[in-house]
């Protein structure tokens, strides 16, 4: 599973929507859920699921789902 499928499951579990479908350009606002809160909620399943931990300032850089994959695999 690529990283943008395993985001997109996490997207669809966390907010608990089966019709969420995000792509590379997809950004924060794009939906209702993707939100600041909601944005606070992805930072922290996103480092559950991949057992990191994602500094403050990374966390700024993650508005679009390429950034958030661009974070994972320079904290992985």
């Amino acid at each position: 599973m690529t990283k943008l499928e395993e985001l997109n499951q996490l997207f669809k579990d966390l907010f608990n929507n089966p019709d969420i479908t995000i792509e590379m350009d997809s950004m924060q606002g794009d939906f209702p859920e993707w939100d600041s809160i909601g944005q606070m909620d992805i930072i922290r399943a996103i480092e559950e699921k991949y057992a990191i931990d994602i500094p403050f300032e990374d966390q700024f850089e993650m508005d679009n789902v390429h950034q958030i994959i661009q974070v994972i695999e320079k904290l992985k």
